[in-house]
């Protein structure tokens, strides 16, 4: 895929994604994806560079960069509200305040995770709040891989698993039964959810496709610093990628277990590899991905393997 495909301009793919304005030195950052898609691997990218005290860290503590205002039990501490009985678009009224008051109180500039599509409550908020200056780290990945690696580890079917990402009513609520301990979180299908972040435009956002970050994940992190103003020597980008290299992650996490697995006995960090999802996914299933998802595959430069799909 061209350096520029999924950069500032709008390229011969017809890609509108990128940055819309500076995003400013100080404002919260997103760091956005669909599930598996890396958002893990970016927050720990970040961990290691903006807070070098955590060398020491091993993967069964809490990542300390990218956190967000999701979990029922904190907002109930805060709030005095019992979350159980909200409904959805009662939760999604409490989002925005949420996200702006966390954004507000934050002593330094605040990064938060978020596997929510891009969208607005039933009063016109968008719920990931309108705090002044945000911007946006979105990580793509083929949704073959995504298939692959997302079965594994909801310990789905991977014909479960590629129905739920063609639904375009897709949730989190429950599913699997970790996120019942969160507040409602509407994913959508992979091509909306990509879509939701790459054509809004409040939030100033770089798309980072996965295969990209893997192939060269400095340079991928230079990027992100660039467009988030955050100064950086490169020995500083090299030491985070050094202690975020992939075989190092799950050697560590075979020493330490994780702290975000949902099953202590199904590994997070697994293989990370890509184009295993066009070799290891049924013909039907591969041809359903590619099916659904043809428009937006062909955007972001991921090419058909059944012939159903972009060319």
């Amino acid at each position: 895929m061209p350096e520029g495909a999924l950069g500032v301009a709008r390229d011969n793919t017809g890609i509108a994604a990128g940055v819309t304005s500076s995003p400013g030195p100080d404002g919260p950052v997103w760091i956005a994806s669909y599930m598996k898609s890396g958002n893990t691997w970016m927050r720990l990218m970040m961990m290691h560079l903006l807070k070098p005290h955590e060398e020491s860290w091993t993967p069964d503590q809490q990542i300390t960069v990218g956190t967000g205002p999701l979990p029922r039990s904190d907002i109930e501490r805060a709030s005095f509200i019992d979350t159980s009985l909200l409904s959805a678009d009662e939760q999604d009224l409490l989002r925005p305040l949420l996200c702006d008051a966390e954004a507000r109180e934050q002593p330094e500039r605040c990064f938060f995770k978020t596997h929510d599509a891009y969208r607005f409550n039933r009063d016109g908020a968008p719920i990931h709040g309108s705090a002044p200056r945000q911007a946006a780290l979105y990580l793509v990945r083929d949704p073959r891989d995504i298939a692959i690696s997302l079965a594994t580890f909801w310990n789905w079917s991977r014909e479960r698993t590629v129905a739920f990402m063609n639904n375009p009513e897709g949730d989190l609520q429950g599913i699997p039964r970790h996120f019942s301990r969160q507040i409602f979180q509407k994913t959508l299908d992979w091509s909306a959810h990509i879509a939701s972040w790459l054509e809004q435009d409040r939030v100033p956002t770089l798309p980072i496709r996965y295969e990209d970050l893997r192939a060269a994940p400095g340079h991928w992190l230079a990027r992100a610093l660039d467009f988030l103003e955050i100064r950086a020597s490169t020995a500083e980008i090299d030491r985070a990628v050094q202690l975020t290299d992939f075989k190092r992650l799950k050697r560590e996490e075979e020493a330490h277990g994780f702290s975000e697995r949902f099953k202590p006995e199904i590994p997070f960090f697994r293989r990370g590899e890509t184009g295993e999802g066009r070799a290891l996914l049924d013909p039907e299933l591969l041809a359903s991905i590619e099916r659904v998802h043809a428009p937006m595959m062909a955007r972001l430069g991921y090419s058909a393997a059944t012939g159903t799909g972009p060319p």
